[in-house]
């Protein structure tokens, strides 16, 4: 991937917004990062593996996901290019991915050398600043799906996951991401779908807006 390219893809990120093209040409110019490239299926990093640099989701879509004893897989985040993935475990005690990040479509990744963007935090308040707003809105996230998950009724959390993404494209996907079994969740669908609060589309199960 060119230099440009990633250019462009870090102007159009939140961590970066407040940087002019000169400045990230610059930072890039240093030499203290990496593209790699992921196709669809292929672990971008497992589960224990150290976490030493900034990974940001130039292109594509990847899972974090987590496998129980019983081999159900939990997709615990989804990200969308552009993202950052598990900012939060480069600076703690433990600096081990949690999770397995899996690549959903064809990715490009690039990685930040961890000093070199301490170096960045330091020298610019207003990149620290959006940092620790990602951090946070992060947090947040995971505290709203850790309540989800342990206190809703089934049927909740699939109209509040409706609600938050407009769509699940399959009873699979979804399945995966609520830790459901599939054919729990199919039962669920089908009821909700003679009820009029959801109906499947080409598109996927949405909700009907009648109802919602």
């Amino acid at each position: 991937m060119k230099k440009e390219n990633i250019v462009d893809f870090l102007a159009g990120m939140p961590l970066f917004a407040s940087c002019g093209r000169e400045f990230l040409d610059e930072m890039l110019d240093s030499g203290c990062y990496w593209v790699k490239h992921r196709n669809k299926g292929e672990y971008v990093n497992h589960a224990g593996e150290p976490c030493s640099a900034v990974t940001v989701l130039l292109k594509g879509f990847a899972n974090a996901c987590m496998i129980g004893d019983n081999g159900k897989e939990l997709v615990v985040e989804s990200f969308q290019a552009p993202d950052i993935l598990a900012p939060a475990f480069l600076f703690g005690e433990n600096r081990e991915y949690p999770v397995d990040i899996v690549a959903r479509t064809k990715c490009s990744f690039l990685y930040i050398d961890k000093e070199a963007f301490v170096e960045l935090l330091h020298s610019n308040k207003a990149i620290m600043l959006s940092f620790m707003a990602i951090l946070s809105d992060k947090c947040h996230n995971l505290s709203h799906r850790v309540r989800m998950f342990a206190l809703m009724p089934l049927n909740e959390r699939v109209i509040n996951y409706l609600k938050a993404n407009k769509k699940a494209a399959s009873i699979q996907a979804l399945s995966r991401t609520l830790a459901v079994t599939r054919p729990s969740l199919s039962r669920l669908i089908s009821q909700l779908k003679s009820a009029g609060v959801v109906e499947i589309t080409e598109e996927g199960i949405v909700l009907c807006h009648k109802k919602h």
